[in-house]
């Protein structure tokens, strides 16, 4: 339930990012609706996950991709700058950003849980850095492994403290603090193959060192729509019991030249369907009165050519399923992204 509304949110918060994104060439506005579409991204895979280890989403092996650490660093800088830039200028604190970036080989991890991890060694060397001082960022390889290290100023670490510093739940912190991040950390780069290491003197700061294998194939990290095929202009029946995403869903499609005709539930979906004929119909699953799975069977009975996709917040549980027996064509996960959607209608709608 409530990773299914969770996801939900995410494709509204999504989709209008795309939509404004479309709509200004002011490259800062652009880079923060970036920063955006990455955090619903993130936010994403974290829904996944957590689906996936509470058992309400089908358990699979997340697909790693090809990530260029450099560009990866360089986001999380941007991504955190309201904590080490704007939150610290205006209590008098200056932290001073350094990089020295070569370029590597890319290694294969998803770019989320490297997000994850860059973000939480960011805020940590930000917090040891109460007066101030310099967070430096440097990558390079050696041996087929990536070495990428986050270093700060501040006020360091004994060395009891440092030998315990992955352990769950330990906290220099103080209350109000879970102690997981480090840990979590931590799996995320020995899942990885890789490792991390601390090095920290009192007074002087600490440096954390992550290592992490080459990738041995490429894998890109975005959907490739090269050489989708231009559809024509189709009618399409769009339901969902969420006013904003049937809103944003018919917006988009009739960015594409579409004709959208939008429904807010099941019922009404099979009342259009009596009196028109759709040429593809999509369809969120979880509907109260009738569900996306009845108004594919009368889909199906009326018009046995006319693809349905479903549209869901449980999309871990049923991607990479075949659900044609069901009458479904595909499964599209909230949030997905335009041009996973105009893909899919290029797939099925030629």
């Amino acid at each position: 339930g409530i990773a299914h509304d969770f996801n939900n949110l995410l494709t509204t918060i999504l989709g209008n990012v795309e939509l404004l994104s479309m709509k200004t060439d002011n490259e800062a506005i652009l880079n923060r609706l970036k920063n955006i579409e990455k955090a619903v991204n993130d936010g994403a895979y974290s829904v996944r996950k957590l689906q996936t280890f509470t058992g309400f989403g089908k358990k699979r092996e997340e697909k790693n991709v090809s990530v260029d650490i450099s560009r990866l660093i360089r986001d999380a800088v941007e991504f955190t700058s309201p904590k080490w830039k704007d939150d610290c200028q205006k209590n008098g604190i200056n932290i001073e950003v350094q990089m020295d970036l070569q370029a590597t080989s890319p290694v294969s991890m998803h770019p989320s849980e490297i997000r994850e991890i860059l973000i939480n060694l960011i805020f940590n060397a930000v917090e040891a850095m109460p007066e101030g001082g310099t967070l430096t960022f440097r990558s390079r390889e050696n041996n087929s492994k990536v070495i990428m290290e986050v270093q700060d100023t501040g006020v360091g670490m004994a060395g009891e403290t440092c030998k315990r510093i992955f352990d769950p739940y330990f906290t220099t912190k103080g209350v109000g603090n879970s102690g997981l991040g480090l840990s979590v950390t931590y799996g995320i780069v020995v899942k990885a193959g890789g490792m991390i290491r601390v090095n920290s003197e009192e007074g002087k700061g600490t440096v954390m060192t992550l290592t992490l294998p080459v990738a041995q194939k490429r894998i890109p990290d975005e959907v490739d729509i090269t050489g989708t095929p231009e559809t024509k202009s189709l009618k399409i029946l769009v339901i969902d019991d969420e006013d904003q995403i049937v809103d944003l869903l018919s917006a988009m499609l009739e960015g594409l030249g579409h004709k959208v005709v939008g429904v807010h539930d099941g019922r009404k979906a099979l009342s259009c369907m009596e009196k028109d004929r759709f040429d593809l119909v999509l369809t969120d699953l979880g509907m109260p009165g009738v569900s996306g799975w009845e108004v594919t069977k009368k889909v199906k009975e009326m018009s046995p050519e006319t693809p349905v996709v479903l549209l869901t917040g449980w999309g871990a549980e049923y991607e990479g399923r075949d659900l044609t027996d069901s009458g479904v064509a595909a499964v599209l996960g909230k949030p997905f992204r335009l041009e996973e959607l105009m893909k899919m209608i290029a797939d099925y709608c030629r």
